[in-house]
């Protein structure tokens, strides 16, 4: 048989491989987040009779993606359902778009006129002495610590906060770890949060475990470390913007 011939046949039998791959995987079952909107975009609808009618322009609410989309704070774990009137972030806000604050930048020295580290931690707390502004991440917390023993008491709790105001996700919480301050102390800066007990808390990011109770992922503020548990005692509540 011709070289040419032989070519041919060979990508005839790898595109025929690709598309069964996909028929079986359903790697064309994406979807898209419209980082304007933060709305879930479906996508182009398929020729097989036997997909929903639906193109490009079709959007769908983030109460409507259930399974099919994960709703995760970036690495992972998803965000616990919670069936109350709680405010919780758009769909864009539940991936960090922001720099990660940097707790070492100021006291770190320069080697070689080399520029200091970026992104050094600073809050404002601003004429409300409740509330303070993370300069960083334009992330508003509230500097109270709520002590709370399940994970829907702290939902509730940050809702009567005011509107906007939910438990955070895993690396929200993990932008407040001040791993600079001394043993033994909240690794939390202590003029913002003074009254931060060293203790566990929650976040709104749930394991993706198949377990009876679910697992959450919780920030330690004894050791600065992040873990999974079935429960934790405190939780401090968060918004988007000032």
């Amino acid at each position: 048989m011709a070289p040419s011939r032989v070519a041919f046949a060979l990508v005839a039998v790898l595109a025929g491989c690709a598309l069964a791959c996909d028929a079986l995987l359903g790697l064309g079952g994406y979807q898209e987040v419209d980082a304007d909107s933060g709305s879930v975009v479906a996508p182009e609808a398929s020729d097989d009779a036997s997909d929903a009618p639906m193109d490009s322009s079709t959007t769908l609410d983030a109460s409507d993606a259930g399974d099919a989309f994960d709703a995760s704070d970036g690495d992972g774990a998803t965000v616990a359902p919670f069936d109350g009137p709680i405010d919780g972030p758009p769909l864009t806000l539940l991936w960090a778009q922001w720099p990660m604050p940097n707790p070492d930048a100021a006291s770190a020295p320069t080697i070689d006129g080399s520029p200091p580290l970026p992104n050094p931690m600073a809050y404002d707390a601003g004429a409300d002495a409740s509330t303070a502004l993370d300069l960083v991440t334009g992330l508003t917390w509230n500097r109270q610590a709520f002590q709370t023993s399940t994970f829907d008491a702290a939902a509730v709790q940050c809702a009567t906060v005011g509107t906007g105001w939910h438990v955070p996700t895993r690396i929200q919480l993990v932008s407040l770890i001040d791993f600079t301050q001394p043993l033994g102390q909240a690794t939390i800066d202590p003029v913002t949060f003074p009254s931060t007990p060293a203790s566990t808390f929650w976040s709104s990011s749930q394991v993706p475990v198949d377990a009876a109770t679910p697992l959450y992922w919780v920030v330690d503020f004894s050791t600065g470390l992040v873990r999974q548990t079935t429960a934790a005692s405190y939780v401090l509540c968060v918004k988007e913007g000032p």
